[in-house]
């Protein structure tokens, strides 16, 4: 993760080791499966890129909405 993604969301860089899934303890329990979904979908070439907005719980314990933009790279 950057450095702005830390500063931005208040963690420490111990606190995002271990990829998407160390990323989806910090996601609103009620956004987890439409993130969990839009990322699934593109992954099975369901759609070309994904974006999804949700809710994660920062650093300091307060709520930040979040958009999250990418595509599977498929090889």
């Amino acid at each position: 993760y950057s450095p702005g993604v830390l500063t931005t969301f208040g963690f420490q860089p111990e606190q995002l080791r271990g990829g998407v899934e160390t990323w989806l303890t910090f996601v609103v329990p009620e956004d987890v499966e439409k993130l969990v979904g839009a990322i699934a979908a593109n992954m099975r070439g369901e759609t070309d890129l994904f974006a999804v907005e949700y809710r994660i719980r920062r650093g300091d314990g307060t709520i930040a909405w979040v958009m999250t933009r990418g595509l599977c790279e498929r090889d």
